[in-house]
């Protein structure tokens, strides 16, 4: 184990959230909802919506997370639960439940005010629920936005084994494309990928998710770190197992070398099982979820390398979060991958393709680098430009332009 070792430094800042317009009544629909289920998508509408609601009423429609099942004010928001909590995952395979998604829209028809808004943004995720509002509500013209984290239409043949439910899927996510008055693509990856159904370019814009830079810049860095660690959900297409096969590589080259793996999901037993196989248990440590965001940045900030090995990323908060923290990044060279787009400078990180022999030799450089300490210092102001305060208020231009203009 080699963690890195922090200097003291003076506490990082940034400028605060500047309103870019007249107050707007902003809706945000989406089944989860941060700090009660953690996700990228929940995080940022949780970040970008507490810092408009300075200056806007934003409301939040929701399942019903929380103390109970009346509505409440989630720090300045109104949040709105128009269900009860039902599970998103159908079990044990870590795939979206069909009957979930389908009740979260049935009771958002319901519950949706009709024309009392100035925009109303539905999340990508389930789909149905946004499908729903524009195929059963046409009488309401309020302007809507469908804020796309990542495409799926090339990736359905090995989400779902049934053939039919294949070509419906694909239906449903083209066709809110298509109904969506505008979209908003978290990256210019996912904008590619929505362009290549055929949709109107015009009409897509790119808002990336962000992270909290002074948070992050100023977390204080674990006792015991890894030389690599990587924090997400452990699903097939996250390709973690990669990971673990890499750890073996280098135990075999020579290297005394440990990883620590953050989250859960469905294919925690299986890495459980790689890990006990390849007699890894004193290298690779499987923590689960850590409740406490501060002690997953602690991690992040003592450890050596992040490793993001995902096919599909929309964005890749997680990445984003560990050059904040001075961690740099090695992430898989996928076209869906759109973490790429992060560690395009060599400062950054750097992108891996399979086999894991591949990945083993990029972390053998990095881990063993004899590094500058500036370039830790340029890692962390890559994570400024991209804070919540920034990105909320471009996400607020946006809002005022569509409000403007009007549903077409």
């Amino acid at each position: 184990m080699s963690p890195v070792q922090a200097r003291p430094q003076a506490p990082q800042t940034v400028e605060p959230y500047t309103p870019q317009g007249e107050e707007l009544a902003i809706g945000f629909v989406s089944d989860v909802m941060y700090p009660f289920h953690v996700g990228g998508a929940e995080k940022r509408i949780y970040e970008i919506g507490r810092r408009l609601s300075e200056n806007h009423e934003v409301h939040l429609f929701t399942m019903g997370w929380g103390q109970d099942g009346a509505d409440e004010m989630l720090d300045g928001m109104h949040m709105h639960k128009v269900g009860p909590v039902r599970s998103v995952y159908a079990d044990g395979d870590g795939r979206r439940s069909t009957r979930s998604s389908l009740l979260f829209a049935k009771d958002c028809l319901r519950a949706i005010p009709t024309n009392e808004f100035d925009v109303l943004d539905f999340t990508q995720a389930p789909y149905l629920h946004f499908l729903a509002h524009r195929l059963f509500k046409p009488w309401d013209f309020t302007p809507t936005i469908f804020t796309v984290h990542d495409t799926w239409w090339p990736h359905w043949d090995d989400y779902l084994s049934n053939p039919i439910q294949r070509q419906l899927a694909r239906w449903v996510e083209k066709t809110s494309y298509q109904l969506a008055d505008e979209i908003l693509a978290v990256s210019q990856t996912t904008a590619y990928g929505i362009r290549q159904t055929g949709v109107d370019p015009d009409k897509i814009h790119v808002a990336p998710n962000g992270v909290d830079f002074e948070q992050l810049a100023n977390s204080t860095p674990d006792e015991d770190g890894y030389d690599i660690v990587y924090t997400g959900r452990l699903n097939g297409y996250k390709n973690v197992d990669l990971l673990v096969q890499a750890v073996k590589c280098l135990e075999a080259w020579g290297h005394d070398v440990c990883a620590g793996i953050v989250g859960q999901g469905p294919e925690r037993e299986h890495l459980e099982e790689l890990v006990h196989d390849q007699h890894l248990e004193d290298r690779v440590e499987l923590l689960g979820y850590l409740p406490d965001i501060e002690d997953v940045y602690g991690l992040m900030k003592a450890s050596n390398v992040l490793v993001q090995p995902s096919n599909v990323e929309g964005f890749g908060i997680v990445a984003l979060e560990a050059l904040s923290t001075g961690t740099p990044v090695l992430t898989l060279d996928s076209a869906t991958n759109a973490t790429t787009e992060l560690v395009l400078d060599d400062e950054l990180g750097d992108t891996f393709g399979p086999p894991a022999t591949n990945l083993a030799a990029k972390l053998e450089r990095w881990i063993y680098r004899d590094e500058d300490p500036r370039k830790k210092t340029v890692r962390q102001q890559f994570g400024r430009v991209l804070d919540w305060n920034r990105v909320a208020e471009r996400v607020d231009r946006l809002y005022h332009d569509v409000a403007e203009r009007g549903a077409p």
